[in-house]
C-alpha cells in the first residue's frame, strides 16, 4: 500500500488492523500483527459503546522483536464512553499490538484500532 507525498515521492505503508471491532469485558490483547521493521505508527481507537458502572478502558500499543516479548510503546487516554482518538507512535520493532484494561462494575466496551504503519 501507500500513497503519493506533495513532493512526488512515494510513501510505503502497511494497513493494520489489531483489534476488529467486538465488545470486550475484561483485560485483553490482540495478536501481534508484523510490520515488516517499519518504524512509525498511525492509529484509530474508535469506542462506539461503553457500558456499565464507571467503566473505563485503557489501551496500550506495545512491540516486539520476536513476537514473545513485549514493550510499551504508548497509550491512548483513557475512554469511559464513546470516543475516537489518534495517536502516531515512532519505535516500532518487527511485531505490533495492542493491550487492553477494562474496569469499572459489570464494564464492556466494543471498540477497534486500525491505521497505517510507515
Amino acid at each position: 500500500m501507500g500513497y503519493p507525498r506533495q513532493n512526488g515521492q512515494w510513501a510505503d505503508t502497511v494497513d493494520v488492523i489489531l483489534h476488529a471491532s467486538a465488545a470486550v469485558t475484561a483485560d485483553g490483547s490482540s495478536t501481534g500483527v508484523e510490520t515488516a521493521d517499519r518504524g512509525c505508527v498511525r492509529l484509530l481507537l474508535d469506542v462506539t459503546a461503553a457500558s456499565g458502572t464507571t467503566p473505563q478502558l485503557l489501551v496500550v500499543v506495545e512491540t516486539s522483536h520476536d513476537d514473545s516479548e513485549w514493550r510499551a510503546l504508548d497509550s491512548f487516554d483513557i475512554k469511559t464512553g464513546v470516543s475516537s482518538q489518534r495517536l502516531s507512535v515512532g519505535g516500532v520493532d518487527r511485531f505490533l499490538r495492542v493491550r487492553w484494561d477494562v474496569s469499572g462494575t459489570t464494564p464492556s466496551f466494543t471498540f477497534d484500532v486500525r491505521g497505517e504503519v510507515a
